[in-house]
């Protein structure tokens, strides 16, 4: 306010009030419009676009390494049966090393409250999971994109602000 009292009376004028009521309510709907804008229609769109163009790559990934093995020498085909033979015995042996960490070294409590976390975890519909990748996306993406924007408008109307006092 201080700003556009152009003639410092500490009070403003019908055209000093009239000209904090334009950039303030001009302010507020632009505010409104672009925090619509962002929550309902842009950042919607782009966690779809994010979320079915990753889909496709993903896809076109696994479908070229699935057709690698094909093309496999004989160093690598022992090397996978190495690695086949590693994951069918050493797997069950570190299993039954975790489970006896579990059993003995953890305490009892901490035992039963990841235990009841997971039943927890379970109770959860699959349609909640399914959806969960594009809530996060659209949140994160809210989080960063809104501030900015509301920030540059803000800088917006203050330059606006600075220039009005000028033409009082």
């Amino acid at each position: 306010f201080h700003l556009l009292d152009v003639d410092s009376s500490n009070t403003l004028s019908k055209e000093e009030f009239a000209a904090v009521m334009k950039i303030l309510y001009s302010q507020v709907f632009t505010r409104i419009v672009i925090h619509w804008l962002l929550t309902l229609m842009i950042v919607p769109i782009i966690s779809q676009y994010i979320i079915k163009y990753t889909t496709q790559i993903y896809t076109i990934a696994h479908e070229f390494w699935k057709d690698i093995d094909d093309e496999l020498d004989p160093l690598q085909r022992f090397l996978w049966k190495v690695w086949d033979y590693l994951i069918a015995h050493v797997t069950p042996t570190l299993r039954k090393v975790w489970d006896y960490v579990i059993a003995h070294v953890t305490p009892a409590s901490m035992h039963t409250m990841g235990g009841m976390v997971w039943v927890g975890f379970s109770k959860v519909p699959k349609g909640i999971w399914k959806s969960l990748p594009y809530t996060m996306l659209t949140l994160v993406q809210t989080s960063i994109a809104l501030p900015w924007a509301l920030n540059n408008v803000e800088h917006f109307f203050r330059k606006v602000a600075h220039g009005h006092v000028g033409r009082l």
